[in-house]
């Protein structure tokens, strides 16, 4: 009897202790939703996404505090409501990159940025080309769908890259606007 209990508890948490140990997102993760990032330095690390970016010393960086300040919403993730974005940091610098979250019951993350696309459209008053990406980018840990959105206006174009990873009814975003100085290669290759 004991051989059997043995067993069974060796069957119950070795899967466990396996799963844990190789860092896959657990059920509990997922409904728990995503987590600030922090600074060290010009590195963000953002355990949650398992990422770090690591900006250019001449760069800027603001904290998801300062963010919430200059844009007037909460930094509690806690408390976010559906359709409330959570700003967690900004880098700048002749590009900029910014982490957000934002809660997003409606589907997947192709379903999400279906409908920012449809946003766009709408202000941009069908002045916009959108593009989307027919395959994923690895960004640290996780799988981003990507779209593409570029605003012409007179010789100047603004281009701007979403970058969405859907965690339950949360969406962890990575938008990406490219000045004149980077290629969306440089800036990636920031991410570890």
């Amino acid at each position: 009897m004991k051989k059997r209990i043995c067993a069974l508890v060796f069957a119950i948490f070795i899967p466990i202790m396996l799963f844990v140990a190789c860092g896959g997102t657990s059920e509990a993760e997922v409904e728990m939703g995503p987590a600030h990032g922090v600074w060290n330095g010009n590195v963000y690390i953002n355990e949650y996404l398992g990422l770090e970016f690591t900006m250019p010393d001449n760069w800027l960086m603001m904290t998801a505090e300062e963010l919430a300040r200059i844009v007037g919403t909460s930094t509690s993730i806690d408390e976010m409501i559906e359709g409330e974005v959570i700003h967690d940091m900004m880098a700048f610098g002749g590009a900029d990159v910014e982490i957000s979250f934002e809660r997003f019951s409606e589907g997947s993350a192709m379903d999400y940025l279906e409908a920012e696309a449809n946003r766009l459209k709408e202000i941009t008053m069908g002045n916009a080309d959108l593009i989307f990406a027919d395959r994923t980018t690895r960004i640290g840990a996780r799988d981003y769908y990507l779209l593409t959105y570029t605003l012409q206006i007179g010789n100047n174009a603004s281009v701007r890259h979403y970058f969405v990873n859907g965690q339950g009814e949360y969406m962890s975003i990575i938008t990406i606007n490219l000045g004149s100085n980077y290629a969306l290669e440089d800036i990636l290759a920031m991410f570890n």
